[in-house]
Protein backbone atom coordinates (compact mmCIF):
# COMPACT_ATOMS: atom_id res chain seq x y z
CA UNK A 1 0.00 0.00 0.00
CA UNK A 2 2.94 2.33 1.32
CA UNK A 3 4.85 1.85 -2.06
CA UNK A 4 1.64 2.32 -4.11
CA UNK A 5 1.25 5.34 -2.94
CA UNK A 6 4.93 6.44 -3.28
CA UNK A 7 5.09 4.94 -6.69
CA UNK A 8 1.36 7.55 -7.49
CA UNK A 9 3.05 10.57 -5.50
CA UNK A 10 6.45 9.89 -7.91
CA UNK A 11 4.32 9.48 -10.85
CA UNK A 12 2.10 12.78 -10.61
CA UNK A 13 5.88 14.37 -9.67
CA UNK A 14 7.14 13.45 -12.97
CA UNK A 15 3.91 14.49 -15.28
CA UNK A 16 4.37 17.73 -13.36
CA UNK A 17 7.86 18.08 -14.43
CA UNK A 18 7.20 17.02 -17.96
CA UNK A 19 4.09 19.27 -17.74
CA UNK A 20 6.69 22.36 -17.18
CA UNK A 21 9.84 20.87 -19.56
CA UNK A 22 6.89 20.98 -22.28
CA UNK A 23 5.73 24.67 -21.34
CA UNK A 24 9.29 26.08 -21.48
CA UNK A 25 9.58 24.30 -24.74
CA UNK A 26 7.06 25.83 -26.03
CA UNK A 27 7.89 28.72 -25.15
CA UNK A 28 11.39 28.40 -26.27
CA UNK A 29 9.99 27.94 -29.60
CA UNK A 30 7.85 30.59 -29.38
CA UNK A 31 10.46 33.33 -28.12
CA UNK A 32 12.53 31.86 -31.31
CA UNK A 33 9.29 32.30 -34.02
CA UNK A 34 8.47 35.80 -32.72
CA UNK A 35 13.03 37.07 -33.04
CA UNK A 36 12.91 35.57 -36.75
CA UNK A 37 9.78 36.65 -37.90
CA UNK A 38 9.66 39.77 -40.12
CA UNK A 39 6.20 40.38 -41.99
CA UNK A 40 6.32 43.59 -44.37
CA UNK A 41 3.39 45.65 -45.18
CA UNK A 42 2.86 44.70 -49.05
CA UNK A 43 -0.65 45.50 -48.92
CA UNK A 44 -2.14 48.82 -50.08
CA UNK A 45 -5.15 50.99 -49.07
CA UNK A 46 -6.14 53.52 -51.87
CA UNK A 47 -8.26 54.81 -50.20
CA UNK A 48 -7.25 55.58 -46.60
CA UNK A 49 -3.25 55.98 -47.88
CA UNK A 50 -1.58 53.33 -45.71
CA UNK A 51 0.22 49.91 -46.35
CA UNK A 52 -0.73 46.95 -44.07
CA UNK A 53 -0.16 43.19 -43.42
CA UNK A 54 -3.00 40.86 -43.68
CA UNK A 55 -3.82 37.28 -42.14
CA UNK A 56 -2.39 35.81 -45.10
CA UNK A 57 0.73 37.52 -45.12
CA UNK A 58 1.27 36.59 -41.66
CA UNK A 59 0.67 32.93 -42.19
CA UNK A 60 2.66 32.69 -45.48
CA UNK A 61 5.78 34.33 -43.15
CA UNK A 62 5.02 32.10 -39.87
CA UNK A 63 4.78 28.98 -42.18
CA UNK A 64 8.40 27.87 -42.52
CA UNK A 65 9.49 28.49 -39.20
CA UNK A 66 7.34 26.54 -36.83
CA UNK A 67 9.53 23.46 -37.31
CA UNK A 68 6.87 20.82 -36.12
CA UNK A 69 4.96 23.33 -34.18
CA UNK A 70 1.65 23.55 -35.33
CA UNK A 71 -0.47 26.61 -35.34
CA UNK A 72 -4.39 26.49 -35.44
CA UNK A 73 -6.95 29.43 -35.49
CA UNK A 74 -10.43 29.49 -34.57
CA UNK A 75 -13.22 31.96 -34.67
CA UNK A 76 -16.32 32.39 -32.45
CA UNK A 77 -19.24 34.93 -32.68
CA UNK A 78 -20.03 36.00 -29.10
CA UNK A 79 -22.69 38.90 -28.34
CA UNK A 80 -21.27 41.50 -26.18
CA UNK A 81 -24.70 43.62 -25.07
CA UNK A 82 -26.13 44.76 -28.33
CA UNK A 83 -23.63 43.66 -30.51
CA UNK A 84 -21.97 40.96 -32.39
CA UNK A 85 -17.72 40.35 -31.96
CA UNK A 86 -15.66 38.03 -33.76
CA UNK A 87 -13.21 36.60 -31.39
CA UNK A 88 -10.49 34.89 -32.73
CA UNK A 89 -7.93 32.79 -30.91
CA UNK A 90 -4.41 31.67 -32.16
CA UNK A 91 -3.04 28.26 -30.64
CA UNK A 92 0.42 27.35 -30.92
CA UNK A 93 1.39 24.12 -29.75
CA UNK A 94 3.78 21.22 -29.76
CA UNK A 95 1.53 18.15 -29.25
CA UNK A 96 2.47 18.57 -25.70
CA UNK A 97 1.36 22.11 -24.33
CA UNK A 98 0.28 25.34 -26.29
CA UNK A 99 0.05 28.67 -26.17
CA UNK A 100 -2.91 30.81 -27.12
CA UNK A 101 -3.76 34.34 -27.90
CA UNK A 102 -8.02 35.77 -28.67
CA UNK A 103 -8.32 38.99 -30.17
CA UNK A 104 -12.08 40.47 -31.39
CA UNK A 105 -13.29 42.38 -33.93
CA UNK A 106 -16.47 44.27 -33.88
CA UNK A 107 -19.08 43.39 -37.04
CA UNK A 108 -20.53 46.42 -38.49
CA UNK A 109 -24.12 46.75 -38.20
CA UNK A 110 -24.07 47.15 -42.39
CA UNK A 111 -21.53 48.01 -44.47
CA UNK A 112 -22.25 49.13 -48.01
CA UNK A 113 -21.71 46.67 -50.93
CA UNK A 114 -21.23 43.82 -48.55
CA UNK A 115 -23.68 40.92 -47.42
CA UNK A 116 -23.73 39.90 -43.87
CA UNK A 117 -21.36 36.56 -44.29
CA UNK A 118 -18.80 39.09 -46.12
CA UNK A 119 -19.28 41.03 -43.23
CA UNK A 120 -18.29 38.80 -40.14
CA UNK A 121 -15.80 37.25 -42.80
CA UNK A 122 -13.73 40.61 -42.83
CA UNK A 123 -14.55 41.11 -39.06
CA UNK A 124 -12.94 37.20 -39.18
CA UNK A 125 -10.03 38.16 -41.21
CA UNK A 126 -9.20 41.09 -38.61
CA UNK A 127 -9.82 39.44 -35.59
CA UNK A 128 -7.58 36.52 -36.97
CA UNK A 129 -4.27 38.97 -37.98
CA UNK A 130 -4.43 40.51 -34.55
CA UNK A 131 -4.22 37.41 -32.99
CA UNK A 132 -1.60 36.25 -34.77
CA UNK A 133 0.24 39.71 -34.15
CA UNK A 134 -0.40 39.54 -30.48
CA UNK A 135 0.99 35.75 -30.70
CA UNK A 136 3.89 36.48 -32.40
CA UNK A 137 4.63 39.94 -30.71
CA UNK A 138 4.42 41.94 -34.81
CA UNK A 139 4.18 45.54 -33.79
CA UNK A 140 2.96 48.07 -36.01
CA UNK A 141 5.59 50.53 -36.59
CA UNK A 142 7.86 50.78 -39.73
CA UNK A 143 11.40 49.13 -39.59
CA UNK A 144 14.04 51.98 -40.65
CA UNK A 145 15.21 49.38 -43.21
CA UNK A 146 12.14 48.80 -44.54
CA UNK A 147 11.34 52.59 -45.19
CA UNK A 148 12.20 54.20 -49.11
CA UNK A 149 14.21 57.19 -48.81
CA UNK A 150 14.95 57.52 -51.88
CA UNK A 151 12.31 59.98 -52.96
CA UNK A 152 12.97 62.44 -49.74
CA UNK A 153 14.92 65.25 -50.66
CA UNK A 154 17.66 66.21 -48.13
CA UNK A 155 16.57 69.75 -46.42
CA UNK A 156 19.23 72.19 -47.02
CA UNK A 157 20.74 73.08 -43.72
CA UNK A 158 20.09 76.88 -42.49
CA UNK A 159 23.72 79.04 -42.23
CA UNK A 160 23.10 81.67 -39.63
CA UNK A 161 24.52 85.45 -40.25
CA UNK A 162 27.24 86.33 -37.95
CA UNK A 163 26.15 86.61 -34.62
CA UNK A 164 26.35 90.29 -34.47
CA UNK A 165 23.74 91.04 -37.28
CA UNK A 166 21.60 88.57 -35.71
CA UNK A 167 22.14 91.23 -32.59
CA UNK A 168 21.99 94.08 -33.66
CA UNK A 169 19.31 96.42 -31.89
CA UNK A 170 19.71 99.45 -33.68
CA UNK A 171 21.94 102.61 -32.94
CA UNK A 172 23.67 103.71 -30.12
CA UNK A 173 21.72 107.32 -28.87
CA UNK A 174 25.03 108.64 -27.27
CA UNK A 175 27.68 107.50 -30.11
CA UNK A 176 25.73 106.52 -33.04
CA UNK A 177 27.46 102.67 -32.23
CA UNK A 178 25.27 99.92 -32.94
CA UNK A 179 23.67 98.47 -29.89
CA UNK A 180 23.80 94.93 -29.52
CA UNK A 181 22.45 92.09 -27.28
CA UNK A 182 24.97 89.16 -26.65
CA UNK A 183 24.05 85.31 -26.41
CA UNK A 184 23.72 85.58 -22.96
CA UNK A 185 21.36 88.80 -23.30
CA UNK A 186 23.12 91.19 -22.06
CA UNK A 187 22.18 94.75 -24.29
CA UNK A 188 25.16 97.07 -25.13
CA UNK A 189 27.04 99.86 -27.02
CA UNK A 190 29.69 98.51 -30.06
CA UNK A 191 31.29 101.90 -29.09
CA UNK A 192 31.39 99.97 -25.06
CA UNK A 193 30.03 103.82 -23.82
CA UNK A 194 27.20 101.66 -21.91
CA UNK A 195 26.34 98.02 -21.01
CA UNK A 196 22.77 96.76 -19.48
CA UNK A 197 22.65 93.31 -17.92
CA UNK A 198 19.66 91.17 -18.46
CA UNK A 199 18.47 88.54 -16.56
Amino acid sequence: MIIASSFGHAQRDWEEFNMKEDTKNIQKRLAKIQQSLKVAKNQRNNFGNYNYRSCEDILEAVKPLLNGCTLIISDEVVNVGERYYVKATAYLGNGKSEISVSAYAREAEEQKGMSPAQITGSASSYARKYALGGLFAIDDTKDADTMDNSTQKETPKTVSRPAQEEMNLGVCKKCGASNLMSQSRNVYCSAKCWLVKKE
